[in-house]
C-alpha cells in the first residue's frame, strides 16, 4: 500500500510540473527534466510519509499516548 500511495503523489507531482511548466512557457526540455524530479520526489515522500517509516512513528507516537491515558487513569482510581 505504502508504494502505491507513494506512486500516486508522484504522478500527481508529475501531472502538476507538467502542466504548470507547459502553461507558463517554460521550454520543454525543463519541464520534462522538472517533472521527471517531481515524480521521484514525490514517490519518495510518499514512501516515506506513508511507507514503514512514518507508519512506525505514528505507531509509536500512539502507542506512547495510550500508555500516557492508561496510566493517568490507574492513577485517578487508585
Amino acid at each position: 500500500m505504502n508504494k502505491v500511495i507513494g506512486g500516486i503523489l508522484g504522478i500527481y507531482a508529475f501531472a502538476v510540473v507538467l502542466f504548470m511548466g507547459l502553461w507558463k512557457g517554460v521550454p520543454i526540455e525543463e519541464v520534462f527534466t522538472r517533472a521527471i524530479i517531481a515524480l521521484f520526489l514525490g514517490f519518495l515522500i510518499g514512501w516515506l510519509i506513508f511507507g514503514n517509516i512514518g507508519i512506525g512513528v505514528l505507531g509509536a507516537f500512539s502507542k506512547s499516548e495510550q500508555e500516557e491515558k492508561n496510566g493517568e487513569g490507574k492513577e485517578k482510581k487508585g
